[in-house]
C-alpha cells in the first residue's frame, strides 16, 4: 500500500469515528440537556468556530505547502513547525484575552458558557493537523483525533446528568480538543520528526504574510458555513438552535466523507508541483476525470431512484 492510499484509509477511519462518536454522545446531550440548553450547546460552539477560524488563520495550507516544499530537510521543517505553533499562540493569546474581558465586563450567560470552551481554542493550537498533512502521515491524525475523543467519552455519561450540567458539557466537548492536541505533539516528539531550532520574529511576521492571503480567500466560505446557530438565535429562539445542532451535527458526520480525499490529495499534489509540473497536472487531470465519473454515477443513481419511485407510486 503506498503512502496516498495510507493516508485515505486512515482518514477513512477517522471520519467513520467522527461518524460514529456523535451518533452515541448527541442524541445523549439533546436528551439529557432539553431543547433550550442543547441550542446554547450549539450557539457557543458556533461562537467559538469563528475565534477558532481567526486562529488558524490560513495556516493548514500555507504551513502544510510549505513542509511539503521543505522535503526531507529536517531543520527547515522544524523551523516551519515552531514558525506556526508560535504564530498561532500569539493569535491565541489576542482571543482568550477578548474572551476573558468579554466574561468580566458581561454578566450574560453566554459569556460564562464561553470560558468553558477556551480548551477548544488552546486545543486548535496544540493540534497541528498541517504539520502531519505536510509530511504526509495521516496515520498520526487519526490516532491523535480518536485517542482524544475516546478519553473525554466516557466523562459526559458520567457527569452530564441533567441540563443544569450544560457547562459540564461544554468543558467535556471543549477538554478533547485539548487532548488531541496534547497527544499530537506527544507522537511529534516520540517520532522525533522535528528537532529544536530558534525562531526569529522576522520568520513569524513572514508567515502571517505568507497566510494572510489564503485565509481572507476561505474567509467568507468558512463564515458561511459556521453562521448558521448564530443566524437562528438572532431571528428566532434557542430552542431553534437547538434543533437545527442535532440535525446539523448528524449531516456534518456523513457529509464529512467527501473532505477525505481532499485531505490526504493535497499535500501529494503541492509535492508533486515541487518535482514536475507535468507530473502535477498529469495527477490533477486523473482526479478530476474519477470526480466526474463520481459525479455522473450519483446523478444516474439518483435519477435510478426516481424512475423506480415513480413507478412503486404508480401502481
Amino acid at each position: 500500500m503506498n503512502i496516498l492510499s495510507k493516508n485515505i484509509f486512515a482518514l477513512l477511519i477517522l471520519q467513520g469515528s467522527n461518524y460514529i462518536i456523535p451518533l452515541v454522545t448527541f442524541p445523549y446531550l439533546a436528551k439529557i440537556l432539553q431543547v433550550e440548553s442543547f441550542g446554547y450547546y450549539g450557539l457557543i460552539f458556533a461562537i467559538t468556530q469563528y475565534l477558532v477560524l481567526f486562529i488558524d488563520f490560513g495556516y493548514n495550507l500555507s504551513a502544510s505547502k510549505r513542509i511539503v516544499e521543505a522535503k526531507n530537510n529536517n531543520i527547515k521543517i522544524s523551523k516551519i513547525f515552531f514558525q506556526t505553533i508560535i504564530a498561532k499562540s500569539i493569535l491565541s493569546l489576542f482571543v482568550l484575552l477578548l474572551v476573558f474581558l468579554y466574561h468580566f465586563l458581561s454578566e450574560s450567560h453566554l459569556s460564562n458558557l464561553i470560558i468553558f470552551s477556551s480548551f477548544q481554542i488552546i486545543g486548535t493550537v496544540l493540534f497541528p493537523i498541517w504539520f502531519f498533512q505536510g509530511i504526509e502521515k495521516m496515520k498520526l491524525i487519526t490516532v491523535a483525533s480518536i485517542s482524544g475523543k475516546l478519553l473525554t467519552l466516557p466523562w459526559i455519561f458520567v457527569f452530564v446528568k441533567n441540563s443544569e450540567d450544560l457547562d459540564i458539557a461544554i468543558f467535556l466537548q471543549s477538554i478533547s480538543y485539548f487532548t488531541t492536541g496534547i497527544i499530537s505533539l506527544i507522537l511529534i516528539y516520540s517520532y522525533k520528526i522535528i528537532s529544536l531550532v530558534k525562531v526569529s520574529f522576522c520568520d513569524i511576521k513572514k508567515s502571517y504574510l505568507d497566510s494572510y492571503q489564503i485565509y481572507i480567500a476561505g474567509l467568507a466560505i468558512s463564515l458561511y458555513s459556521i453562521s448558521t446557530p448564530i443566524i437562528i438565535k438572532t431571528f428566532s429562539s434557542i430552542e431553534q438552535v437547538g434543533f437545527f445542532t442535532g440535525a446539523d451535527k448528524l449531516k456534518s458526520a456523513g457529509l464529512g466523507i467527501f473532505l477525505i480525499m481532499g485531505h490526504a490529495l493535497y499535500p501529494r499534489v503541492n509535492n508533486l508541483f515541487s518535482e514536475s509540473r507535468v507530473k502535477a497536472f498529469a495527477f490533477v487531470r486523473k482526479i478530476i476525470f474519477i470526480s466526474r465519473l463520481d459525479y455522473y454515477f450519483c446523478i444516474d443513481f439518483g435519477l435510478y431512484l426516481c424512475r423506480r419511485n415513480n413507478k412503486v407510486n404508480s401502481r
